[in-house]
């Protein structure tokens, strides 16, 4: 005997949810003057209250004046059945944001994933056999090359690969800047994974054990910041802006594994008030193909690939710019790419006579964008001073620690997580 029931309403969690909540409290935010951005349809700004509002399906994460953000709670209340406002305050405990941790203290802001990653080692223990307790801490996420030679995984440690992969794409998306190389590194085995590769990826867990408490952190301010003026006197005085700071990098064939075909790893960062807001770790996807040569790339020399390395972190700055303008925020105008290749500042200055960089088709898009003036100027800056060298080569543990720190800061001793 069969029992037949008729669903009249959405199921939390079920596929079309989404489209459900698009159909519904978007309308309902737009209906009370908040502005949705196009370049990020999840922004949505209230220019007169000057309340910005972040919407992640149906999570509604708000920043404003607190009677801003109690009209637009009340405002929302009136169509939907919401839960009571969850405020982050300073000193207060940590408050969850889709698997985000945000917390506050008299300095600083704080974004962690502290039980995120907790839950991730707890599966991945499962996964290999080992207990939490027993992950060696390590203090880098990649200390060597993945071997090549090593022998394939089983078809069940295979999807073990996969969801540990996962684990980390979401990290490395989110919060964790430190972890964006080993990501792009591991998934170029997606294909076929190996012995070596899986080991690579445990090792990255013991590091995110070893520093759990690690985030990512923006100083606290009382009054506003006219970040226009700022970058402006900077600028006159020949300095990159203290308040916004564009890294572009490129390791010129450093990944000597076969899969990879001696590409190109290109890193990318922009820091806010000294904290990553936007960053990427990925090898060369352009590839020009010959019947002659089969598969090759633009790679062909050290200034060629950080020209590329810039062409690329400047559309990532172009986009910024689009969503920082729709939600209020002032995204200044040329903004300063610092890179540390002498030729390629040269050659986006356009001061040099290209000798070596002719296959570089200056009439490409992304080139044309790289030499407008009205969109970055390039700097120079040292190797050392590069953060962006970060998320291009396995760096020696000094080295990483130095640049990640320049980056990351660990949680104050009452927000940390602590393990059972």
């Amino acid at each position: 005997m069969w029992r037949y029931f008729r669903q009249y309403g959405p199921v939390y969690g079920e596929a079309s949810a989404p489209i459900r909540w698009e159909q519904t409290l978007a309308p309902a935010l737009q209906a009370e003057g908040f502005t949705r951005g196009m370049n990020d349809p999840c922004a949505f700004w209230h220019e007169a209250q000057d309340i910005f509002n972040i919407l992640w399906v149906d999570d509604d994460l708000m920043d404003g004046e607190e009677d801003v953000i109690i009209w637009a709670s009340d405002k929302l209340d009136n169509r939907f059945d919401c839960k009571d406002l969850d405020w982050v305050k300073a000193n207060g405990p940590k408050k969850d944001y889709i698997g985000t941790e945000i917390s506050q203290d008299d300095k600083y802001t704080y974004m962690s994933m502290c039980q995120y990653i907790a839950n991730c080692l707890d599966i991945v223990s499962g996964m290999i056999g080992i207990p939490v307790d027993k992950f060696t801490p390590c203090a880098t996420p990649m200390a060597q090359q993945i071997d090549a030679t090593s022998s394939p995984l089983d078809e069940q440690m295979s999807k073990h690969f996969y969801t540990m992969c996962g684990f980390i794409g979401w990290l490395q998306l989110t919060m964790r800047v430190d972890v964006s190389m080993l990501y792009s590194r591991c998934t170029q085995h997606l294909k076929a994974p190996n012995e070596s590769a899986l080991a690579t990826l445990i090792r990255g867990f013991r590091y995110l054990k070893a520093t759990i408490n690690l985030c990512i952190a923006a100083p606290r301010y009382t009054d506003e910041l006219d970040l226009e003026d700022i970058f402006n006197k900077n600028l006159q005085a020949g300095s990159e802006s203290k308040h916004m700071a564009f890294y572009s990098d490129s390791d010129y064939a450093g990944n000597t594994e076969p899969q990879n075909k001696r590409k190109n790893q290109y890193g990318y960062v922009a820091l806010e008030n000294g904290a990553p807001v936007d960053w990427f770790s990925k090898c060369t996807s352009v590839a020009f193909a010959d019947a002659s040569i089969g598969e090759s790339h633009p790679d062909v020399s050290v200034a060629a690939g950080e020209i590329y390395a810039a062409g690329n972190a400047t559309c990532e700055m172009l986009q910024l710019s689009h969503i920082a303008e729709e939600i209020g925020v002032p995204f200044p105008k040329p903004a300063i790419l610092q890179m540390d290749n002498a030729a390629a500042e040269a050659f986006a200055n356009d001061t040099v006579i290209r000798t070596k960089l002719k296959h570089i088709d200056v009439r490409q898009e992304w080139v044309r964008v790289l030499r407008d003036h009205d969109v970055i100027i390039p700097k120079h800056v040292p190797s050392a001073d590069n953060l962006a060298d970060f998320f291009t080569k396995i760096l020696p543990e000094s080295t990483f620690v130095r640049l990640r720190d320049q980056m990351m800061k660990t949680l104050p001793p009452h927000l940390q997580y602590h393990f059972k």
